[in-house]
C-alpha cells in the first residue's frame, strides 16, 4: 500500500472548529430543554447534526485538497464561522411551535454558508486554475444552496419528508458525482487527524453532562462508573484509530468521514441520555438515547475498519465477540435500567471488555506472524534518553 506524507492540520481549522463547539453546545442544550420530546423533536434533532456534519466535511475536504493557511482561507472561514455560530442560534426542537420565519433565517443562514465554501474553492481556482476537481466542488456546494431556498421562500414545507430530501442532498451527491477517475484527491492521515479532533470536541460536551449531572457528592456511584466508562469508550475510539488504521495510506476518506457522522450522534446521544437519565420524569427518554448511543457508536467505529492495516483486519471471530457482548451488556442494561449506578456499571465492563477484545486480536495478529509485540515502556524509556543525550 502507497504511503501519504501527512498534511499539518492548521491553525485556523482548529479556530474554524470552535464554531462547532459553539454549535454542539446549543443542539445538545435545546434538545434537553425542549418542551415536550417527541418522535418529530428527535428526528429533527438527527437531522441537525447531520446538517452541522456535512457543512465540516465540505470544508474539511476543502483545506484537505487546498488549504495552505493563507489570506484566502483565513478570510473566509471567519464569515462561515458566523453564519455557523448564528445557525446554531436558530436550533429549535419545539417542532409544533417553530415559525415560518424561524425556518427562513434558518436555511438563509444555511443557504450562506454554502456560498461561502462555494466562493472559497472560486478563489482557489483563480489562483491554482480551474481543474476539475475544483469545477465540482464549486458546482456541488451551488446546488446545496439553490437547494434550501425553497425554505428560505417558504415555497416549500418543512416537514420529515421534504427534509430527508434536501438535507441529505449534501451527503448523497459527492457519492453520487465523483471524479472522472473515481479518485478523489485527497490526504488521509489529515482526514484522520480532522476527524479525531472532531471525536474529541464531541467528547468534551458529554464529559460536561456527566460532571454537571451527576456530582461526585451527590452521585458517589453514578457519576464515577458514567465518567470511567465514557473514558473507556474514548479509549477503545483512540486505540482503533490510532493503532489500527494504517494512517498514511493512500485512500479516499469517504467511509472514514460518514462512519464519523455515526460516531458523532452516537456521542451526543450519549450526552442527552447522560442530561435525561439524571431527570427521574425523562429517565425513560434517556435509556432510549444511551442504548442508541451505545451501538450506534461501536457501529461507527466498526466501520472504521476498513482502513485498518492489513495485520488488524477485524476477523470474523472478533466481531462475533463484540456482538455477543453488546448483546448481553445492552440486555442487562434493559433489565435493571432503574438502577442507575448498575447501568454506570454495566458501561464500565462493556467498554473494558470491548477494548480487551480489540487488543487481544491484536496480538494474536502479531504473534500469528511473527512480529514482536511493541514495548511502549522501553520506547519511551528509549526516546527519553535520546532527548537528554541530545541536550
Amino acid at each position: 500500500m502507497s504511503s501519504v506524507k501527512a498534511k499539518r492540520v492548521s491553525n485556523y481549522e482548529l479556530f474554524f472548529d470552535l464554531a462547532f463547539v459553539t454549535a454542539i453546545g446549543q443542539l445538545n442544550s435545546n434538545l434537553y430543554h425542549v418542551e415536550q420530546l417527541t418522535v418529530a423533536s428527535m428526528v429533527s434533532f438527527v437531522f441537525t447534526n447531520i446538517i452541522l456534519l456535512s457543512i465540516w466535511i465540505n470544508e474539511v475536504y476543502f483545506f484537505n485538497q487546498y488549504g495552505d493557511a493563507r489570506r484566502i482561507d483565513i478570510f473566509t472561514i471567519i464569515p462561515l464561522m458566523y453564519f455557523i455560530g448564528n445557525l446554531s442560534l436558530y436550533f429549535d426542537f419545539n417542532v409544533e411551535t417553530i415559525t415560518a420565519n424561524q425556518v427562513s433565517v434558518f436555511n438563509a443562514l444555511l443557504f450562506g454558508i454554502y456560498i461561502v465554501i462555494a466562493l472559497q474553492y472560486g478563489l482557489k481556482g483563480r489562483l491554482l486554475g480551474f481543474d476539475k476537481e475544483i469545477t465540482r466542488s464549486i458546482t456541488n456546494n451551488l446546488i446545496y444552496a439553490i437547494s434550501v431556498l425553497p425554505f428560505v421562500f417558504q415555497l416549500l414545507p418543512a416537514n420529515s419528508f421534504t427534509m430527508s430530501i434536501v438535507y441529505f442532498i449534501p451527503i448523497i451527491l459527492p457519492l453520487l458525482n465523483q471524479p472522472q477517475n473515481g479518485k478523489q484527491r485527497t490526504n488521509f492521515p489529515h482526514l484522520l487527524e480532522r476527524s479525531q479532533l472532531l471525536t474529541i470536541l464531541t467528547f468534551g460536551e458529554a464529559v460536561i453532562a456527566i460532571i454537571n449531572h451527576y456530582p461526585m457528592m451527590e452521585a458517589p456511584f453514578t457519576g464515577p462508573f458514567f465518567f470511567l466508562g465514557l473514558s473507556l469508550s474514548f479509549m477503545f475510539y483512540m486505540s482503533q484509530t490510532f493503532l489500527n488504521i494504517e494512517r498514511h495510506q493512500k485512500a479516499s476518506g469517504s467511509l472514514l468521514l460518514y462512519a464519523h457522522i455515526i460516531i458523532v450522534i452516537a456521542v451526543n446521544f450519549f450526552t442527552i441520555g447522560m442530561e435525561f437519565l439524571a431527570d427521574p420524569h425523562q429517565q425513560n427518554h434517556g435509556f432510549i438515547f444511551f442504548l442508541t448511543a451505545i451501538i450506534l457508536y461501536y457501529l461507527g467505529i466498526g466501520l472504521t475498519n476498513y482502513y485498518n492495516k492489513a495485520l488488524y483486519k477485524l476477523k470474523a471471530e472478533t466481531v462475533l465477540q463484540w456482538l455477543m457482548l453488546l448483546i448481553v451488556c445492552c440486555g442487562l442494561m434493559i433489565y435493571f435500567r432503574a438502577q442507575l449506578p448498575l447501568i454506570g456499571a454495566l458501561l464500565v465492563a462493556l467498554s473494558y471488555c470491548m477494548g480487551r477484545i480489540t487488543m487481544r486480536a491484536r496480538r494474536k495478529a502479531r504473534e500469528q506472524n511473527n512480529i514482536p509485540h511493541p514495548d511502549a515502556r522501553q520506547n519511551f524509556l528509549n526516546e527519553m534518553r535520546r532527548h537528554h543525550k541530545g541536550r
